[in-house]
């Protein structure tokens, strides 16, 4: 490759023995199982470039999962989750399957209309939100909590003289998660998914294309889907800010900054940024070394 070029080369992958994954249990396993065995690792570095381990993340999305269980959530209930990519989001995520619940991704961009279609159809146990977005919901009877300020020294209060409960156990055939079709031949349609074919997904990729030791993945499109991926494996995960992903300079700084090494693109998001006249490519992407290619 020439110095104006970025050369991309595909992968295919050998066939992987997929026959054990039925034994790895439900999304959430994978991360419980990896965070004991890399407690003090890195897990989520946030929008602001502050960091927590694995063994933290496991204990918050505990507390959470017990709040939420208490306000109604158990298993194949929904819990929807209302906010911008943080690591807020990612707890949210992580306590709602712990709950035993399905998670319902409730984009901040959705239109009022769409957001109470989808909310009278679901009837969620409960949302987690921010407080700037939880005015959206206007439905009577559906408890948020939310996720600022100082809800972990909240949840930590409440919950001191209570004993740990453990994540309630699911089956690969109970519900991880509930999404909406895009509604271009009529009205949105729900899609209740189980745990079984995402824990096939993951663990497929995971062994398809296996992530070194030093690896550092970024994560904004689809991010429901993706923050999983690294976590699973003990890699952490690098939480792109909503304001940076479709600014090709920043998103270019992002990743040469942090030195990332995978990340998911749309072919509309990866053409932007390798069109863009004004990037370096050269140098913002020399880090990359592999990219999932996605929509």
């Amino acid at each position: 490759c020439n110095v104006n070029t970025v050369c991309v080369k595909t992968m295919s992958a050998p066939g992987v023995d997929m026959s054990d994954y039925e034994q790895l249990g439900c999304l959430h396993d994978l991360f419980i199982r990896q965070a004991q065995k890399t407690p003090g690792k890195v897990a989520v570095v946030d929008c602001d470039g502050s960091q927590i381990t694995f063994e933290e993340l496991d204990r918050m999305s505990d507390l959470l999962a017990n709040k939420l269980h208490r306000l109604g959530l158990g298993k194949n209930k929904v819990g929807g989750i209302l906010m911008e990519r943080s690591l807020e989001y990612t707890v949210a995520y992580l306590g709602i399957l712990k709950a035993g619940g399905a998670y319902l991704p409730i984009e901040v961009s959705w239109p009022k209309t769409l957001l109470d279609s989808v909310l009278d159809d679901v009837n969620p146990s409960v949302i987690c939100t921010k407080e700037a977005l939880s005015a959206r919901i206007t439905q009577s009877g559906i408890p948020f909590f939310l996720l600022e300020g100082d809800w972990l020294q909240q949840l930590r209060h409440e919950q001191k003289d209570l004993p740990i409960k453990s994540p309630v156990k699911c089956s690969l055939d109970d519900i991880a998660y509930v999404v909406y079709s895009s509604g271009t031949t009529g009205k949105p349609k729900g899609i209740q998914c189980p745990h079984r074919g995402a824990v096939f997904s993951f663990t497929w990729r995971h062994r398809s294309y296996p992530y070194s030791e030093h690896d550092r993945e970024a994560c904004n499109v689809f991010f429901v889907w993706e923050m999983l991926r690294p976590l699973a494996q003990g890699i952490p995960m690098y939480i792109i800010p909503d304001d940076t992903i479709y600014d090709p300079p920043k998103l270019a700084q992002f990743i040469l900054r942090n030195k990332i090494t995978r990340m998911l693109f749309t072919p509309s998001l990866l053409q932007a940024l390798l069109e863009y006249k004004g990037v370096d490519l050269q140098r913002s992407l020399k880090s990359l070394t592999q990219i999932v290619y996605c929509g």
